[in-house]
């Protein structure tokens, strides 16, 4: 069984002081989507608000390697973002 067959995305980030690198997979494409998010709390929100509205409120899997940013920090303001931090 996939692990990650339960998210509606995987989305793997390269968290930086100034900006932050996105990589985006869904389970039914085999294609990568790669964008940039600014490292403002305003661009995050709306950032995970898109990710509700994209998906429907399902979850979405964050792969990153440091707890100590915003967006581990306050998911649980998101409950399209998951709970359970995954090991790097």
């Amino acid at each position: 069984m996939n692990p990650f067959s339960e998210y509606a995305a995987i989305i793997g980030i390269d968290w930086a002081d100034r900006k932050h690198d996105l990589c985006l997979k869904t389970p039914d494409d085999d294609s990568l989507e790669y964008s940039v998010l600014e490292h403002k709390p305003e661009a995050i929100e709306d950032w995970a608000n898109e990710l509700r509205v994209r998906f429907e409120g399902k979850p979405v899997a964050i792969c990153i390697e440091s707890r100590k940013v915003p967006l581990i920090r306050n998911r649980s303001n998101h409950t399209v973002l998951p709970k359970q931090p995954l090991a790097p």
